[in-house]
């Protein structure tokens, strides 16, 4: 197109994807065998301990991913509605105004969720990772003890043979105590 001789073909596009999908292979093997085992870990440069951690999920970067997409956003948001300014007012001034606050609260539900995921992980880890009794002993359940016996005194509430309240006579409104 701009005349540079440099053109992609349907059959040089395969070509292409095809040496890409062989070097990913590569790739992907040898991170396995080099990176990922555990004992391997205290080899690695700090770059490759990160990496690892992120390979095995350890620490997700989504939050990171998502404080930069919104920092991007919300600065297109308001240079879009800078621009917008001059061909349609309201429109512009909406973007600069609402567009920033509509993207916080999109962010911010979607760090609240992220954030769930790392304090649950946090929890989990402090409690040592395991949450329920293992399947083959069955859970231990409390002894209960025998109630206490009642005693009962000059000043007692209530009859000693049903349990209902006395009068203002210390007489059973059942008429338990005739």
């Amino acid at each position: 197109m701009f005349g540079f001789g440099f053109t992609l073909t349907g059959s040089r596009l395969g070509t292409l994807a095809i040496i890409a999908l062989g070097l990913t292979v590569v790739a992907t093997l040898a991170a396995y065998v080099f990176i990922l085992p555990e004992k391997r870990r205290d080899a690695l440069s700090k770059c490759l301990q990160k990496l690892r951690d992120v390979l095995t999920f350890q620490t997700p970067p989504l939050e990171a991913i998502l404080r930069a997409l919104y920092i991007f956003a919300t600065l297109y948001c308001v240079l879009s509605g800078l621009f917008m300014l001059f061909t349609s007012f309201w429109t512009g001034l909406n973007a600069v105004i609402l567009g920033p606050v509509l993207l916080r609260i999109t962010f911010e539900l979607l760090m609240m969720f992220v954030r769930l995921v790392k304090n649950t992980a946090e929890i989990n880890a402090r409690l040592g990772g395991c949450c329920e009794p293992p399947e083959d002993q069955p859970e231990e359940q409390p002894e209960t003890a025998a109630p206490a016996p009642v005693k009962h005194g000059p000043d007692d509430k209530f009859c000693k043979e049903c349990g209902s309240t006395l009068d203002q006579w210390k007489k059973c409104p059942n008429g338990c105590d005739k």
